[in-house]
Formats: structure tokens, sequence, C-alpha cells
């Protein structure tokens, strides 16, 4: 049985090495970028590295200019909304969460005094119904720390260590994509320098 690779050798589509090497290419991680695309889709000359951590650095580093140029009031503006925002989220999550369990627990209530159920089958019921409610909706939820209103000074000191390590973190991630791309790069120019010296 043909697989991708093979069915265009099999149905007598691909009669040459060339062809059928460039193909067989897109298996290789040199051609992961092109997971996606069709097989018929020409291998490029040249990847570009993706932008991605660039993009992500650059919004970094326009979040800590306008941390720097932020004075004590609106520092003190910003964690108090950041601090109200972080209460009612938790106030929707353990809302949903009550509700979640609610529900398990009505559909329990049904299960349980189920006469005529088949063997072993009401047993399965209330265990996937009794281990999915503790694990989407555990009854302590105390996990969930309470938020923490932070001073402006505070707030603003967390919010520039956190930048500064995003900043860190995309400049390195962006210099291991160029890298990454580069090294992709290398192996298609070999590929390609390899199948110039296969006979037509």
């Amino acid at each position: 049985m043909p697989t991708g690779y093979t069915a265009d050798v099999a149905d007598g589509k691909i009669t040459d090495l060339r062809s059928f090497a460039m193909l067989c290419a897109r298996g290789m991680g040199a051609l992961i970028m092109m997971r996606n695309e069709p097989f018929g889709a020409p291998i490029p000359e040249r990847f570009e590295p993706s932008d991605y951590h660039a993009k992500k650095m650059a919004e970094a580093v326009a979040e800590r200019d306008r941390l720097y140029a932020m004075d004590d009031a609106e520092a003190e503006q910003a964690a108090a909304a950041e601090y109200a925002e972080h209460v009612e989220a938790k106030e929707r999550w353990l809302s949903n969460k009550r509700d979640q369990r609610q529900r398990y627990q009505a559909m329990i209530n049904l299960v349980e005094p189920w006469q005529r159920a088949p063997e072993g089958l009401k047993e399965f019921m209330l265990d996937q119904l009794r281990r999915g409610m503790e694990f989407d909706c555990p009854a302590d939820d105390s996990y969930w720390l309470d938020p923490e209103l932070l001073s402006g000074a505070e707030w603003k000191a967390r919010r520039l260590d956190a930048v500064q390590k995003d900043i860190v973190r995309d400049a390195a991630g962006q210099a291991e994509e160029v890298a990454r791309t580069d090294s992709r790069n290398a192996w298609v120019a070999q590929l390609r320098a390899a199948l110039e010296q296969v006979p037509a």
C-alpha cells in the first residue's frame, strides 16, 4: 500500500530520483515549516525566520517604556484596576465551578436511583461523574489565591520585572528561530547541491 510519499511513484507520476527526493525531503525536520502545505507545493530556495518573537519583544519593549513613563498616580490606578479585574475574574471562576458542580451532582442524583441499569453501567457512570466533578470543580477551591492589592510602586516594579523577563526570553527565542532557519536553509542548499550531481 503506498504512503503519501510513495503514492505518486506507485501511480507512475514520479519516475525520477530528483522528484522523489524532493518529495521525501518534506519528511525531514528541515522542512517542518511546510508541514501544512500540500505535497505538490514547491520547496522554496530559502525560508525566512518567523518574526513572532521579534514582535513579542517589540510589544514588551513598548510596555516597558510605557511603565517607565508612568507617574505614581497612574501606577496606583493601574494597580487598583488590575486588583479589581482579578477579584472579578475569581468570582466568575468560582461561580462557574459552583454551576458545574451542581450539574454534575444533578446527574449523579439521576443515576444513583436507577435500578434497571445493565450490570456495571451504573457504577461506571457514577465513577465517571464523581471523578469528573472532582477534577473539573473540586469542593476545595483554596488553591485559587486571593488577589493581592499592591501599591502603585510595588505593582510597577513587578510589571517591569515581568516585562524585562519577556524581553530577554523573546530575544533568545528570536535568536534561536534565526539559527533554526539558517540550519534549515543550509540543509535545503545541501539537498539541492546533492541533487545537481544526480544524472537527469
